[in-house]
């Protein structure tokens, strides 16, 4: 791939992830709090690697329940690290949350590039 070709995934993904974590907010948030929040996911999903796939799946339903920007956090953190997962994961969050399909759908889409 071209560094023009990387560059663009790069940006692509970017945006996927910041209209996926946006979704459900009354505005954009401060970009310092999406950066802090996604940390502390991506940390926390990865500190329980070694667990089965259930365990973080009731992790990530007592998260879902914090609110939009938690919920959109940690369902992202989930999706990065556990590939086993995104399909739950993708079918939880249209459950809940049926108008956001698209969004969503890109979200997945790029984390499967």
């Amino acid at each position: 791939m071209t560094r023009a070709g990387r560059i663009r995934g790069a940006r692509r993904r970017s945006a996927a992830i910041r209209a996926f974590i946006w979704l459900g907010l009354e505005g954009p948030p401060y970009p310092g709090l999406i950066v802090e929040r996604l940390g502390n996911f991506r940390f926390a999903v990865r500190s329980i690697r070694g667990r089965p796939d259930d365990a973080v799946q009731v992790w990530l339903r007592e998260e879902a329940r914090s609110g939009a920007l938690p919920e959109n956090a940690a369902c992202l953190a989930v999706m990065e690290e556990r590939e086993s997962l995104r399909a739950w994961v993708t079918g939880e969050y249209l459950r809940r949350h049926p108008s956001r399909a698209s969004q969503l759908a890109n979200l997945a889409a790029v984390l499967a590039a």
